[in-house]
Formats: structure tokens, C-alpha cells, sequence
């Protein structure tokens, strides 16, 4: 009797494919998502992504959707858009926003994957999520451990002025979990070269700008009143003074003030995750 042996030679293949495929993905899992530094390049690349897109005026059909914002599991929406389930493989990247490097992608014909096709036809300029992450990646190599990356987004100077110098400022990446109202933020050295940045106009300090879905929520004299709620992550730029942030010898404290009195302080080299206290 002749056994037919395609089955197993069929499920054999099956097994091969799968296992070829997770390892695939295996590699891909070990890019810079899994990184501080890789996730604060990512949030770099979504911020730059919203900043531009809501900025531009592309007609009237465009401009209804503003503004443009990435939802809590990274997808990016327009107005009144909305999704309650997490992405497809957004367990594999441990459930965190900056799964998006896999996805907001050019893929090899040069067009954007997914269901972005809007960008192809504007004129806004958007790198690729993984080459705006890889060059940051090695801008930064050298970056401070205080817990900052430098970037070439540039919304501060060397004052209390809400302008651009022509230089990329300096970001500290946080991440608030809780709610509240924000009233003041302020940078200061616990260590190393004395430096301070803050949101309080007309103290002298440097301004600090605070940057949320792409916007900066300063107000024209550089103080804030932002609510937040629930996990909100937030940039914030600075100008550095030529050496504290650069040569990295500096360690520093990020203390939020909030409109009830509360405060919370974040150390930026250990974490840059800080829970807002219950009232």
C-alpha cells in the first residue's frame, strides 16, 4: 500500500513559511521601538508629521479633516474620525504608539503603504517614518544622557522668545498618565552646568516650548494652561547653551506645576513617564 505523503510535505512547508515569517518578524522587532531613544524619534517624526499637515492648506476637503492627530494606539485620524480597536500586530510592539515606524512606511515603488494615499497627492512634505528614525537615530548617537535628543525642528532661542533661531532645538520627551490642568513647566540642573528653562514669562529663564499633536500650546508670552487627561505625551524644546546639553555632563529635573497645586517632578535620565497625583 502507498502512503500519499503530500499532506506532510504540504504541512512541513506550512511550518517553514510560519517559522520563516516570525522570524522576520523577530528582526523587525528588535528596530528602534523598543528603545528610548528610538521611541523618541518616533514621537519626533509624529510630531513633525502633524505639525506639517495641520499647517497646510491643501483646499476645502483637506482642511475639514484638520486637525490631524494620532489616536492613543498611533493611527493617525482626521476630525471626527475615530477607531476603538487596537491595530492589527499592535500587541507585538508591546501595546505602544510607536508600533507606527512599522507601517508609516514608503514601500519600494516610493508610495506611502496603508490607506495614506492623501499624502501622495499633496504637496506636503513627509519623510518615511523609518529613515526620519534612523537619521535621528544617528544624530543622536552622542546625545546627552540628561534624557534629551537634538533635533532640526526649531521653535526656541536663547531668550524667553517663542522663535526660532535657525538652530534644532533640543527635546525632552515625557509622557504625563493622569488629569489635570498644566500651569508651568520648568527644566532645571541638579547637576553639572547651571541651566534653567521655563514656561513663566518675564523671569529671564529660556523659553521651553510644549508641543502636543504637532501644536505648540504656549501662549504668545511663552506660559501655558493645557488640560490633560489620561496618557498624553508631550515634546519639550529647548535651546541649549552650548554645553550643558551637548557634551552631556549635565543631569536635570522637569517639575510640572498644575492649576489645582499639584506638581509632579520626572528625573529624564531614569524615565520620562511620571503619574499625575489623584486629587
Amino acid at each position: 500500500m502507498i502512503k500519499n505523503t503530500k499532506p506532510h510535505y504540504i504541512m512541513w512547508l506550512s511550518l517553514v513559511f510560519v517559522l520563516f515569517i516570525n522570524l522576520v518578524a523577530a528582526a523587525q522587532d528588535t528596530t528602534p521601538w523598543r528603545t528610548n531613544e528610538g521611541r523618541a524619534c518616533i514621537r519626533e517624526w509624529m510630531e513633525l508629521t502633524l505639525s506639517r499637515l495641520n499647517a497646510s492648506d491643501l483646499g476645502k476637503d483637506y482642511n475639514e479633516r484638520k486637525p490631524w492627530r494620532f489616536n492613543p494606539y498611533g493611527v493617525l485620524l482626521g476630525k471626527d474620525s475615530w477607531t476603538n480597536a487596537a491595530p492589527d500586530l499592535f500587541n507585538r510592539y508591546e501595546n505602544v504608539e510607536q508600533w507606527v515606524w512599522a507601517h508609516y512606511n514608503r514601500n519600494e515603488a516610493g508610495r506611502w503603504t496603508g490607506s495614506y494615499g492623501f499624502f501622495e497627492k499633496s504637496t506636503v512634505s513627509i519623510p518615511s517614518c523609518a529613515a526620519y528614525t534612523r537619521d535621528c537615530l544617528d544624530r543622536n548617537a552622542s546625545s546627552s544622557p540628561a534624557g534629551a535628543v537634538q533635533t532640526t525642528i526649531d521653535f526656541v532661542q536663547k531668550s524667553e522668545r517663542l522663535m526660532g533661531d535657525g538652530t534644532g532645538d533640543w527635546a525632552f520627551p515625557i509622557r504625563l498618565i493622569g488629569e489635570g490642568t498644566i500651569v508651568s513647566v520648568s527644566i532645571n540642573n541638579i547637576s553639572g552646568v547651571y541651566s534653567v528653562w521655563d514656561t513663566v514669562p518675564g523671569n529671564g529663564m529660556w523659553a521651553t516650548a510644549v508641543i502636543t499633536g504637532g501644536q505648540m500650546r504656549n501662549a504668545a508670552d511663552g506660559s501655558i494652561s493645557l488640560p490633560v487627561s489620561g496618557t498624553t505625551d508631550i515634546m519639550l524644546y529647548v535651546a541649549d547653551n552650548g554645553t550643558s546639553l551637548a557634551n552631556g555632563n549635565t543631569r536635570y529635573r522637569i517639575t510640572i506645576r498644575f492649576s489645582d497645586g499639584r506638581t509632579v517632578t520626572i528625573d529624564p535620565a531614569t524615565s520620562n513617564t511620571a503619574l499625575i497625583p489623584v486629587r
